[in-house]
């Protein structure tokens, strides 16, 4: 009989960005573009990719990996799976805001009621998509 499934713990995370040959992935800094109805968007985030495009938006998009601790032998599989619970977020922010520091917990609620939308557009977090299921998640 297997014990029962642990919590998920999240051991590494890293950007990449798919099919994408550049050796570096991000800049030091952006240039920021005002667009309507007052939404601020970053040029070339995170490179220009394939190449940069005059007066157009030639950003990226961002893929994140995220490494799971493994469980251990005897322990059962997570239920539900991993891909179906774990929620991926991000925001941009000042190199001196320490208003959220590294390994600090936020309940998912609060963030998802700051998500940026066509509705909310002082929104200050990205919600992640699941490409697909892979063994990334």
């Amino acid at each position: 009989m297997l014990g029962p499934s642990l919590p998920l713990r999240v051991t590494a995370c890293s950007y990449f960005r798919l099919e994408c040959a550049h050796e570096q992935l991000f800049h030091s800094e952006y240039k920021r573009s005002n667009r309507t109805k007052g939404l601020k968007i970053l040029r070339c985030f995170p490179h220009c990719c394939p190449e940069h495009i005059d007066r157009s938006y030639c950003g990226s998009s961002l893929s994140v990996r995220v490494q799971l601790a493994e469980r251990p032998a005897g322990t059962a599989p997570h239920e539900p799976p991993p891909s179906e619970v774990l929620a991926v977020f991000a925001r941009f922010e000042a190199v001196n805001d320490v208003s959220l520091r590294p390994g600090e917990c936020v309940e998912v609620d609060k963030i998802q009621q700051g998500v940026q939308t066509e509705s909310n557009l002082d929104g200050q977090w990205i919600a992640g998509v699941l490409d697909r299921p892979s063994g990334l998640v």
